[in-house]
């Protein structure tokens, strides 16, 4: 039987009012961010194995960067779980399965080398993507992850399928 105790990474507990968390490796997510040990008073009471009968349907959410400058959507929770990166196909199904459409782009190609963020970065060897702040590509565009990747920060944005280009 699933418990709170034994539920794998990215299984989803529901809130009776709406919102869901999410089983992280640091506990229970909620789903706007914040993390803690157990799901909230208002948890229905139900627990959702991961890729079992809960389709995250992404939304824009509002960016709280950690002391590193990193962030990631929490709907990008329950795709990853506790791993670094998702296989092409499956990443490829999740953004289909969203309808959405995502660009990355690399703070070493978004910035000057004299700009603070990159020296702090790439010149001072310092980790994270602090005082890089990357504007999107165009008004449709929302944030969907800022992370430090072995070459360097890189910033993913998304967009529904559907939306104008701009």
């Amino acid at each position: 039987m699933l418990t709170l105790q034994n539920a794998p990474l990215g299984t989803t507990a529901p809130s009776v009012q709406g919102g869901h968390w999410i089983r992280t490796n640091l506990g229970w997510r909620w789903c706007t961010g914040a993390t803690f040990p157990s799901p909230g008073g208002d948890w229905n009471g139900d627990l959702i194995p991961p890729g079992e009968g809960f389709n995250v349907t992404i939304h824009p959410e509002a960016v709280d960067r950690d002391e590193l400058g990193n962030w990631m959507h929490p709907a990008l929770l329950p795709l990853f779980g506790d791993r670094e990166n998702v296989p092409p196909a499956e990443w490829q199904a999740w953004r289909d399965a969203q309808n959405i459409e995502t660009m990355t782009i690399a703070m070493e190609l978004d910035l000057d080398e004299t700009d603070p963020a990159y020296v702090r970065h790439f010149d001072k060897c310092q980790p994270g993507s602090v005082g890089w702040n990357p504007e999107p590509p165009g008004v449709q565009w929302r944030m969907l992850s800022l992370q430090d990747t072995e070459d360097g920060p890189v910033v993913t944005w998304y967009r529904h399928r559907d939306s104008p280009s701009q």
